[in-house]
């Protein structure tokens, strides 16, 4: 089954255009990720959903030109973004490619390394998109990636408080599965999801970091609108989205976020 939802949502032009925007607030993970992967010299390396390419440049770096980091996302506009970096920055054992890793075979495998940050939250079908991710490992190959803890432990996400505001979220369809930035935070849920999908050793390493950004690289303008309130109740949630970024705020001009995430590793059996 096609990740549709994701297709849609991440083929939007303001989702694009605004990553930029978040990137200082998600690339501190990057670190954890590589240390939990531990890349070696000539390893091929697939970065799922890797946005603007960070992660997979990192992973360039350590690999080096004998290895080959290949970055496959669900939308157009990250992966031409992606690929302009690479081509501006002269990284040349990188590819970015458009695709669903839910259903895709991807080019170049079987990988060493599979690998994300904050890119395997949104599959809308978590079981069979990682069952697919291990079939692109070799045998014995890894599987590494960051995804947030339980959005109660994220207090600068609004979801909490746009909740009030919005409609009852329709049901699943069978085999459905939750999707959205806390999708994985039940630690224990996402290893045994691994484990169906045929991982072992699975070991999941929750981290803390204090991150003092701009307020933009969390807040999305276009929360509210895109709620589709009745008129009467915009300005309502406006006004307590607001009330909520403003207890972050710092007399430098930066707000402070605590980031509760996890890194789980796992391997493919052989």
């Amino acid at each position: 089954m096609t990740n549709e939802a994701g297709r849609r949502r991440w083929n939007n032009a303001a989702e694009v255009a605004g990553w930029a925007k978040r990137e200082p607030f998600t690339n501190r993970v990057v670190p954890f990720v590589i240390e939990a992967a531990n890349p070696q010299p000539g390893d091929r390396v697939l970065d799922i959903g890797p946005g603007g390419g960070n992660l997979t440049f990192a992973f360039a770096e350590r690999i080096g030109a004998q290895g080959h980091a290949t970055g496959l996302d669900i939308s157009t506009g990250m992966t031409a973004w992606a690929t302009e970096r690479a081509r501006s920055g002269g990284v040349g054992n990188v590819t970015f490619l458009t695709g669903d890793a839910q259903v895709l075979a991807c080019p170049g495998a079987p990988f060493d390394l599979v690998v994300s940050q904050f890119g395997v939250m949104f599959f809308d079908d978590r079981l069979a998109a990682f069952t697919n991710l291990r079939r692109h490992l070799r045998p014995g190959g890894r599987l590494a990636f960051a995804c947030w803890q339980e959005g109660a432990r994220n207090t600068w996400h609004p979801g909490r408080i746009l909740a009030r505001f919005a409609p009852p979220a329709p049901a699943l369809a069978p085999g459905v599965s939750p999707t959205g930035p806390f999708a994985l935070g039940d630690a224990a849920d996402t290893s045994e999801m691994l484990a169906a999908a045929g991982f072992e050793r699975i070991v999941c390493a929750r981290h803390t970091l204090i991150e003092r950004v701009d307020e933009e690289a969390v807040r999305d303008r276009d929360f509210v609108p895109s709620m589709r309130l009745p008129p009467d109740r915009e300005a309502e949630a406006e006004a307590a989205i607001e009330a909520h970024f403003a207890r972050f705020r710092q007399p430098n001009g930066l707000s402070r976020f605590e980031l509760n995430f996890q890194v789980f590793t796992a391997n493919n059996p052989g």
